[in-house]
């Protein structure tokens, strides 16, 4: 079933909502690209790759995405043209223990 998801940052900064997140109208991946492993070392915190380097991200239609607070704060932004927004798992403010897999279903690839 859908379910709105809040979003946070670690600093708390940035916050909002993935609305409706579902297996069915989104798609889980684990990304291994140069973006993907940049951005995780930029952060240089613990948990946001796996132990294989990837990154967990949820891909969802733009318009499932509302930002409440910090949105000035986003960078590295592809804009309106791109089709989907892609949210890693430690933004995603869900219990740990399987929550991403019941609220997101499965991984669909990598």
């Amino acid at each position: 079933m859908p379910t709105d998801i809040p979003l946070r940052c670690a600093c708390g900064e940035i916050r909002g909502t993935a609305l409706a997140a579902s297996p069915t109208t989104g798609s889980r991946v684990i990304c291994y690209c140069n973006d993907c492993q940049a951005f995780a070392r930029f952060l240089g915190r613990p948990g946001v790759t796996d132990e294989h380097g990837g990154t967990d991200i949820y891909q969802l239609a733009p318009g499932r995405v509302r930002f409440t607070a910090g949105a000035e704060a986003l960078r590295n932004t592809m804009g309106a043209g791109v089709p989907f927004v892609g949210l890693i798992h430690t933004i995603m403010d869900l219990a740990e223990g399987g929550a991403h897999d019941q609220a997101l279903g499965e991984r669909r690839g990598s």
